[in-house]
C-alpha cells in the first residue's frame, strides 16, 4: 500500500480519506470531495449514524461518478481536543479503514 499526504486538491483517482469534526462539520477537504462528488458525502452522512465523533468512520465505496475507488470519512471529536495523540489515532484508523 502506498500513502501519501497531499495538500488540497483533488487526484484524479485512487482512495481518499477525509475528515469530520463532531457534529457532522465537514472538514475544508471533505467539503471538496462532497462537491467534486456533487454531494454525495453529504448524503451519506445525512443517511447513515456518523456524528463526527473520534471513533465514527464512514466508507463510501465508488462514490459519486466512480472516479474514486472509495471515500473513509473518518471523525476527529471535538476540533480543540485534537492534538497529537488523536492524530496518532487517527493515523491507525485511516490505514486499518483502507485494508
Amino acid at each position: 500500500m502506498k500513502i501519501r499526504f497531499d495538500d488540497l486538491s483533488l487526484p484524479a483517482d485512487g482512495s481518499l480519506v477525509v475528515t469530520a469534526e463532531k457534529g457532522k462539520k465537514l472538514s475544508a477537504s471533505a467539503e471538496a470531495v462532497d462537491k467534486a462528488l456533487d454531494g454525495a458525502v453529504s448524503r451519506a452522512v445525512d443517511a447513515s449514524r456518523f456524528k463526527g465523533g473520534g471513533s465514527d468512520a464512514l466508507v463510501l465505496p465508488s462514490p459519486g461518478d466512480g472516479r474514486y475507488d472509495r471515500v473513509v470519512l473518518l471523525g476527529i471529536g471535538k476540533a480543540k481536543e485534537f492534538d497529537a495523540l488523536a492524530a496518532q489515532n487517527l493515523g491507525g484508523r485511516a490505514l486499518a479503514a483502507l485494508n
